[in-house]
């Protein structure tokens, strides 16, 4: 099976940003270590930290731009 076009364009391919992105979570307070999940939103975060579209909740990090689109970008704390 192939993933969606729809779904494979919003997919993260810069490792730095996925990498600084689930950094950020690990050391948050609503990380849940056991299951890499966030407490406020309940999302898998090595799953969420790939995708452009998504946000931290609590506004630790935000979008991202994507094949030249801008979507977000990422909030430093």
């Amino acid at each position: 099976r192939s993933i969606p076009s729809r779904i494979k364009s919003i997919i993260l391919h810069d490792q730095d940003i996925i990498d600084k992105r689930f950094s950020i979570c690990q050391d948050c307070e609503h990380f849940i270590n056991i299951t890499s999940q966030c407490k406020k939103c309940g999302c898998f975060m090595k799953v969420k930290t790939k995708l452009a579209t998504s946000r931290c909740p609590v506004g630790k990090w935000d979008k991202e731009i994507i094949k030249g689109e801008k979507v977000g970008s990422l909030v430093t704390t």
